[in-house]
């Protein structure tokens, strides 16, 4: 007899899987730039969620957090965090920002001690942030943002005198005996470098109650409240690229986004890195593309492992390992009239896939593949 999984009628065989080791400790900084009282109400809700999101996913010592805001949330204060953090080659880093941004000449920069002043008075460049953050040597570090990425002006001046004070700096929560899966796959299973940020080119948006529309849908993809699986960055992304836009299109269609013509819309995250198992962002087109999609489901206590490619895409087959319970969105934009189909197979066995079309702004989400249930079966 022969032990072996059967998708959508054919049978793949069972195939080993290696997770990751899990990294020691994560060390995020979270900066809040509330100086500017008309975007303080939005800031400060992100910085609350962010902050009981990490103390309710990962136990005491696994983690450290600091928060900068008001007159702490400088260049200077950023820069002596790091230069002063004793980081292990098993560590991760973790930089947030909520508050505004831009980008000139010399690239995108975050505009620290804004104060409603109209201009960055101590704007933080970001790719000179990466490189302070890549010089401790982690063995992961992420960059995510939600601030505006369209050209603005900067000018020099002299930040605030408030102490840093938000209301998550003084949260009380209890700590959790096990790190969440999905944090822990992101966070601690991770490797390389994750960069991503809430806008692409254009502004960034976030309201009082809901706060930043991007860090509300990252945070509702680390807690699960969506359809579509995290199991690593990639997926990570599509899942809060496409809820960030769909926030945004049903405020807009509410009225409810007022810029004054500052920004052409929707919003679109970006992506510049997603670690070591993923890739750059792909360009959107803000006015949607087509995509064939298939959601590849493992609901039997076995590990599934195969490979698979699109017909329009490369040859080379590309390997998915599904552990017990896991799912897989794989996707491809369509270029011709006709949908690809999905081509899979393992040694001896082989098949084609006709997948689901999806248009949008974005990428698709689980709810948008054909979804093809992995179970287990027997082959004589």
């Amino acid at each position: 007899m022969f032990r072996g999984f059967l998708l959508a009628g054919v049978c793949l065989a069972l195939a080993p899987f290696a997770a990751a080791d899990d990294l020691k400790k994560l060390h995020v900084l979270m900066v809040v730039d509330n100086t500017d009282p008309t975007l303080s109400p939005s800031v400060e809700v992100d910085a609350g969620r962010l902050n009981a999101l990490f103390r309710e996913t990962i136990p005491e010592g696994r983690f450290d957090l600091k928060l900068l805001g008001k007159a702490k949330a400088t260049s200077k204060d950023i820069k002596a965090y790091y230069q002063g953090l004793n980081v292990g080659a098993d560590d991760a880093l973790l930089f947030y920002y909520s508050g505004h941004g831009g980008q000139d000449e010399k690239g995108l920069f975050f505009a620290l001690q804004y104060g409603g002043s109209g201009s960055a008075k101590d704007p933080l460049y970001r790719k000179e942030l990466a490189d302070v953050m890549k010089a401790k040597k982690a063995a992961l570090t992420v960059l995510l943002t939600d601030c505006c990425s369209n050209r603005v002006a900067t000018a020099k001046g002299r930040g605030m005198d408030d102490e840093a004070d938000t209301a998550a700096s003084r949260a009380k929560l209890d700590s959790p005996k096990e790190i969440d899966p999905r944090v822990r796959k992101l966070f601690f299973q991770s490797r390389g470098v994750v960069d991503i940020t809430a806008a692409t080119d254009e502004c960034s948006y976030g309201m009082p109650i809901v706060g930043g529309f991007f860090t509300a849908s990252l945070e509702a993809a680390l807690r699960g409240r969506g359809k579509a699986p995290v199991s690593d960055w990639k997926q990570c992304f599509a899942a809060v690229r496409g809820e960030t836009s769909r926030i945004y299109q049903k405020a807009d269609a509410r009225g409810l986004i007022d810029d004054g013509g500052a920004s052409k819309g929707p919003q679109v995250p970006k992506a510049f890195a997603l670690g070591a198992a993923g890739d750059a962002d792909p360009k959107v087109d803000a006015k949607g593309k087509r995509y064939a999609a298939i959601l590849f489901v493992n609901p039997s206590p076995q590990v599934l492992s195969f490979s698979y490619r699109w017909t329009t895409g490369p040859e080379k087959m590309t390997d998915v390992s599904l552990k017990s319970k896991e799912e897989k969105l794989v996707f491809v934009e369509v270029k011709g009239n006709d949908l690809p189909k999905c081509e899979w197979k393992m040694p001896g066995e082989s098949g084609t896939l006709s997948p689901k079309e999806w248009t949008g702004v974005g990428t698709p989400a689980a709810e948008d593949a054909k979804r093809i249930t992995v179970t287990p079966s027997k082959k004589k």
